[in-house]
């Protein structure tokens, strides 16, 4: 692939192989909030064009959040949550609980800066 006639290249939260790759090859210049999240299901996709119209702004809203039953041996977040309107998993993200201390606005004011 020849990145000059890109202007960008860009992971929709797949999987986070995708922004791997494409830093290990030099195509990811800068970070992007859906690099590092996981998608489980058709919602992510069926979100997407809801997403880009209103400029995401219903992405990561901490009432939206559940923690991750499920034993994801990937992840380096001890706390791990999907977003129930969107789909994506957040398996990186959240060191600390949302419900308690600033994790939740720390975690989510960075994504939204990434933007």
């Amino acid at each position: 692939m020849n990145p000059q006639k890109y202007d960008l290249i860009a992971s929709l939260g797949g999987n986070c192989a995708a922004a791997a790759q494409l830093r290990m090859r030099g195509l990811r210049p800068f970070a992007l909030p859906f690099d590092w999240l996981l998608m489980e299901d058709v919602r992510t996709m069926e979100y997407l064009p809801k997403g880009f119209s209103n400029g995401f702004s219903d992405f990561c809203l901490k009432e939206n959040l559940r923690l991750l039953e499920e034993d994801y041996s990937t992840g380096t977040a001890k706390f791990k949550y999907r977003d129930e309107l969107t789909g994506w998993c957040f398996l990186h993200h959240f060191h600390g609980d949302v419900n308690s201390t600033d994790s939740y606005e720390k975690t989510a004011g960075r994504l939204r800066r990434l933007g």
